[in-house]
C-alpha cells in the first residue's frame, strides 16, 4: 500500500483482491496526488511490472474516486480477467420494472395528509465496462511511445572493424566491451588489439618494421531510442602501446611506445531481442603522443598519422 495527500486529503490506494499477487510478480508501483486549479484531484501513478515501466495519471472529483480508480488500474495490470470478473460482481443491479396500476372506478376518500408515492421513477442503471473507473475517474496514459522498457542495465560485446591511421595502411581490429546503461548513457570499457602490419623502407624493400597496437578504452554515449534502435554521439579516452619490432638489419631490435588518444564516434544499438542486440559505430582517433620508430644506422621506419579513422560493427548481450 502506498499513502499519498493532498490538502487535506489522506488517500490509502490499495489493489484489488486480484493484486494479492503483487510480491510474487513483483509489482512495483508509486503514486501522488495533488489538487488541480479547477479543485479536482489529480493521481500521478507510476509503475514497473514485467519488465515494462509506465506513467499514468489520474484525475477525478474526490479522493475515494482517484484511490478506487488506482486500485482498478493496478488490479487490471496484475490480473485482467480476475479484476474484470469483480467489476461485474459489484456493478449494482438494475432496479425492478414497476407495473401500472389502472385507475379505480370510484376515486379514493380524501386523506388529511398528501399521499407519498412508495416507488420512484427508476433510470436505467447502465453495467459499467471493465475498463471503466468510478465517479467520472480518467486515466491518461503519458509513458513516452520510444522510451526502452527494458530493465537489463548491463551489457557486453564483441566487435570487430578495421583502424587506418594507428599503424602503417589499414588493419583490422577486434574489441571486448563490457558497459551500463546509466539512464540516457551508456558508460562502457573497451578492450582493443589491431593487427600486425609492416612498413617496409622505401629505399630497401628488405628492412623496415613491424607493428601492433593493444589499448584499453574509455568512453560515454548519449542515446536517443526509438522503440528498438538506439543512436547517438560517444566520447573517451583511450590509452595503450605501439609495439614495433625490426626486421632485415643484423641486429632486429624490438621497441615500444605509449599510444594516449581522444576518441570521437557515432554509434548505433538495435535490440533484437531482450537480451540481445547488435551494434554500429564510425567515428575518429587522435592521438596526444606519436612515438618515432627507427632502425639503426639506417632511418625512421614509422610514425602514426595525425588522425586514426575507425569503424566496426559487433554484436552483444544484456543481462
Amino acid at each position: 500500500m502506498s499513502l499519498v495527500t493532498a490538502g487535506a486529503c489522506l488517500l490509502a490506494v490499495r489493489p484489488a483482491q486480484s493484486a494479492e499477487k503483487s510480491a510474487a510478480l513483483e509489482l512495483v508501483w508509486d503514486a501522488t496526488v495533488f489538487r488541480t486549479e479547477s479543485g479536482a484531484y489529480r493521481l500521478r501513478l507510476q509503475t514497473a511490472f514485467r519488465g515494462e515501466s509506465r506513467i499514468r495519471e489520474v484525475e477525478g472529483s474526490s479522493c475515494e474516486a482517484v484511490g478506487s480508480a488506482t486500485a482498478l488500474m493496478l488490479a487490471f495490470l496484475l490480473d485482467p480477467e480476475a479484476a474484470a470478473a469483480q467489476v461485474q460482481e459489484e456493478a449494482p443491479a438494475p432496479a425492478p420494472s414497476v407495473e401500472t396500476v389502472p385507475a379505480v372506478a370510484e376515486p379514493p376518500a380524501p386523506l388529511a395528509q398528501p399521499v407519498i408515492p412508495l416507488v420512484a421513477p427508476v433510470s436505467p442503471v447502465a453495467t459499467p465496462t471493465p475498463r471503466s473507473a468510478p465517479d467520472a475517474a480518467v486515466e491518461r496514459d503519458t509513458s513516452p511511445p520510444s522510451a526502452a522498457r527494458s530493465r537489463k542495465l548491463w551489457f557486453a560485446g564483441l566487435a570487430t572493424g578495421i583502424d587506418s591511421g594507428a599503424l602503417p595502411g589499414t588493419t583490422a581490429s577486434v574489441a571486448l566491451v563490457l558497459g551500463r546503461n546509466v539512464g540516457p548513457l551508456a558508460l562502457e570499457a573497451e578492450l582493443l588489439r589491431l593487427w600486425p602490419r609492416e612498413q617496409r623502407l622505401r629505399s630497401d624493400p628488405n628492412r623496415g618494421g613491424k607493428f601492433e597496437l593493444w589499448a584499453l578504452g574509455l568512453d560515454a554515449c548519449y542515446q536517443v531510442a526509438w522503440s528498438r534502435l538506439a543512436l547517438g554521439p560517444c566520447l573517451g579516452v583511450e590509452s595503450g602501446t605501439l609495439y614495433g619490432s625490426g626486421f632485415g638489419v643484423d641486429t632486429p631490435q624490438q621497441g615500444k611506445g605509449l599510444w594516449l588518444d581522444a576518441l570521437g564516434m557515432l554509434a548505433g544499438r538495435y535490440r533484437v531481442a531482450d537480451w540481445f542486440g547488435a551494434r554500429l559505430q564510425a567515428g575518429i582517433a587522435v592521438p596526444f603522443t606519436r612515438p618515432v620508430y627507427v632502425l639503426d644506422n639506417v632511418g625512421t621506419v614509422y610514425q602514426a598519422d595525425f588522425m586514426a579513422l575507425r569503424a566496426g560493427a559487433g554484436v552483444e548481450a544484456y543481462f
